[in-house]
């Protein structure tokens, strides 16, 4: 965002190309100010026009709410793999807190920039042994400022990249790999699957939202 942005309650913000660490200390800064509410492992089932209103009905409850702003984006909805063992306590899809892991064998998932920032991350302590797989061999979607590091954490030994590799499983304490047909098991004790989100179109559509595609037509200059 080249522009300031105004923030109810707050003032002007300024979202530069910044970290993660340093927004989000000025989101919560913008919570404790403004006294919102958060609630969190909710997730919408369904959103239905009661009257004037909406029910918003969850696994934990329902809420009533005269407005309804819908701001997903793709996170909600994590891409699951579907190998055996996805479902063990050991698999996550989001890295919240890196120093939490320490003396690890910890397996990392992905060819986009969220999966090798978590792979960094995982790694700067240098006390945990990270594999990072990825299905190609050239990773064609990163941002510079992120390749670089990535490049340099495999060079030192931080980071062991296995290309052209696929997850066939997860077990307590281990993964299975498909190393360009050859199988490797590796010792484990976290996976972390950072390989984007699903669409919500369904949702979108069950919730009453009309989704129109258009064609761009040509500028005439």
């Amino acid at each position: 965002m080249a522009e300031p942005i105004d923030i109810p309650l707050y003032g002007p913000l300024y979202v530069a190309d910044g970290t993660k660490e340093s927004l989000l200390s000025v989101w919560e800064a913008i919570i404790q100010n403004t006294g919102v509410r958060i609630e969190t492992n909710r997730r919408v089932e369904r959103i239905a026009r009661n009257g004037g209103s909406f029910c918003v009905d969850t696994g934990n409850g329902t809420y009533h709410a005269k407005f309804v702003i819908l701001a997903m984006g793709r996170r909600g909805t994590p891409r699951r793999l579907g190998v055996p063992g996805e479902d063990l306590s050991k698999v996550a899809y989001r890295l919240i807190e890196a120093e939490g892991y320490n003396d690890a064998d910890i397996l990392v998932v992905g060819g986009g920039d969220s999966a090798i920032e978590a792979a960094l991350a995982l790694s700067r302590s240098g006390k945990n042994r990270v594999t990072h797989s990825y299905r190609a061999q050239v990773f064609s979607r990163l941002r510079e400022r992120n390749r670089e590091p990535f490049e340099a954490a495999e060079r030192e030994g931080r980071v062991t990249v296995m290309r052209n590799s696929n997850l066939l499983g997860i077990r307590p304490e281990g993964v299975l790999l498909d190393c360009g047909g050859e199988c490797r098991e590796l010792p484990n004790q976290y996976v972390f699957i950072l390989i984007g989100g699903d669409s919500p179109e369904e949702f979108l559509q069950k919730t009453g939202v009309e989704i129109v595609e258009k064609e761009l037509s040509a500028p005439t200059w």
